[in-house]
């Protein structure tokens, strides 16, 4: 499979990434700054920013699949997931992709989370992606 990776220069990006390549899929690495991409060589990238949409179009153009695992950090804008969630879903829209996966950490760190293994949340992910299941329940993790 062919997948675009938003986000993929970040803490769920960069292992996501890294299992996307294990599995045997080519990845498109959408990146701000691809300097941080430490597999730059075993993937395609392409410089932008998708709260701007710079670079999404490309980054979708001829993908099977796309992933979305942005992160909001301290000085991100407040709209920065809905903005850049529409300009992703737009250029899917328009390059006719429709298998879309996105996830994100809202309130992971306020709800004691910081110990969620990335590498798990990728492999959840990747197993969506994959599999016919369109919603799937991520299994119970940190504080009940």
């Amino acid at each position: 499979m062919q997948l675009a990776a938003f986000g993929a220069t970040g803490r769920t990006g960069r292992p996501l990434c890294r299992q996307a390549l294990e599995r045997g899929h080519t990845v498109i690495a959408h990146a701000r700054s691809p300097e941080k991409l430490p597999f730059a060589d075993d993937v395609t990238v392409v410089e932008g920013d998708v709260y701007a949409g710079t670079g999404v179009t490309e980054a979708i153009e001829g993908v099977d699949a796309v992933v979305s695992v942005l992160g909001q950090t301290a000085g991100s804008p407040d709209d920065l997931l809905t903005v850049a969630g529409d300009n992703v879903l737009g250029a899917m829209e328009n390059a006719g992709v429709d298998r879309y996966v996105t996830l994100v950490g809202a309130g992971d760190l306020a709800l004691g989370f910081e110990s969620i293994d990335r590498a798990d949340i990728a492999r959840f992910v990747l197993d969506c992606l994959e599999g016919e299941e369109f919603v799937r329940k991520l299994p119970t993790v940190g504080p009940a």
